[in-house]
Parts: structure tokens; C-alpha cells; sequence
């Protein structure tokens, strides 16, 4: 399962990620990950629940 974070990585870190930024958005990803067959692409979805806060991929390889 790939890491995912909804703050940007440790600056030791940023050198495993590649990056994409969408308006003020940056997302940061592993280059092994791969959209699964039969899926358009990648889902991010953010979870919340009481003060946590997660990220949750859909139709990721890796």
C-alpha cells in the first residue's frame, strides 16, 4: 500500500516522490504507482471523522 499524507513529506523524503501541482493543490506520489486495469484513474479521497483525517486511494497499483 503507498504512503499518503495530507501534509507534504519531511524534506528527506521529497526526493522518493514525484510531484503534480493542480492550482494551489501539490500532490506528491511514488513513480511505482500505477492506475489499475480497468480504471479511468486514480481516486483521492479525503476521510474525516471527530479531529482525525486520512487519505484514501481507488484504483492504485503499486
Amino acid at each position: 500500500m503507498p504512503k499518503i499524507f495530507i501534509r507534504e513529506p519531511l524534506a528527506n523524503e521529497k526526493i522518493r516522490f514525484q510531484v503534480i501541482e493542480i492550482g494551489t493543490i501539490k500532490i506528491f506520489y511514488s513513480s511505482r504507482l500505477t492506475i489499475k486495469d480497468g480504471h479511468p484513474g486514480i481516486k483521492i479521497k479525503l476521510k474525516k471523522l471527530l479531529f482525525y483525517k486520512w487519505l484514501e486511494l481507488e484504483g492504485q497499483t503499486e
